[in-house]
Parts: structure tokens; C-alpha cells; sequence
């Protein structure tokens, strides 16, 4: 499995078109590819047509409510996304030293069978 990240604090860069877009180049190409929206605005859920308050999503992942398998959700694109949530927001002003070790867990979890894991971060 190959893990591809598209991260940079700044706005307006490109994140979420490139995102997209790598994934689903990767999925034309008949690889099985799974989007992890780390964007508390859920930008790359809204593009590929997921509804970002529809349940359940990464923020219960991240509350430990739901394990991120069962939270992703296929898209009529060909591609599986663990879908951001607008309360991730609150998430991410709670997080502790060393909880970044989750998301490397989750690659791990949600990953078996896919063959490239695109992640989309602020």
C-alpha cells in the first residue's frame, strides 16, 4: 500500500482539487484507492458527492464510537473515503501529543486491499 499526503496550513493551494484528482486518476487506472478527509471544512467529502454531516464519518473514528473501516463510504467515482466531518474542527483543538499515531493506525486498519491511501490535511 502506498500512502500519498496532500498537507500545507495554507488556503487555496490546490489540496483538495489535487486530492481528488490523484485519486481518482489512480482509480480510472483500476487501482482501489481510499481518500481520507482530514479537513475540518470536509471540502474533498463535499467533491465527491458524500454528504460531510451525514454519520459516520471521522470524527466519530477519532472519538472512538466507529472504527474507520466502518466508517468509510464508496463513491460513485470508484473511490472509498473515510469522509471528514465538520465537528473535526473541535477534534483537532483536543488533540494531545501522540494521538497522531491514530491516523497511522487507521492507514494500517483501512487499508488492506486498497492499493494507494490519498490523505487530504489542512
Amino acid at each position: 500500500m502506498k500512502v500519498v499526503s496532500f498537507s500545507i496550513f495554507k488556503g487555496g493551494t490546490g489540496k483538495t482539487t489535487t486530492t481528488v484528482s490523484t485519486a481518482a486518476a489512480l482509480a480510472t487506472k483500476g487501482k482501489r484507492v481510499l481518500l481520507v478527509d482530514l479537513d475540518q471544512q470536509a471540502s474533498a467529502t463535499r467533491y465527491l458527492d458524500l454528504d460531510p454531516e451525514a454519520m459516520p464519518s471521522l470524527y466519530e473514528v477519532f472519538m472512538g464510537l466507529k472504527s474507520a473501516q466502518a466508517a468509510i463510504r464508496q463513491t460513485k467515482f470508484g473511490i472509498d473515503v473515510l469522509p471528514s466531518h465538520v465537528l473535526l474542527a473541535a477534534i483537532e483543538e483536543a488533540l494531545e501529543p501522540g494521538d497522531e499515531q491514530k491516523l497511522s493506525a487507521m492507514h494500517r486498519y483501512t487499508g488492506f486491499g486498497r492499493t494507494h491511501v490519498c490523505r487530504r490535511r489542512r
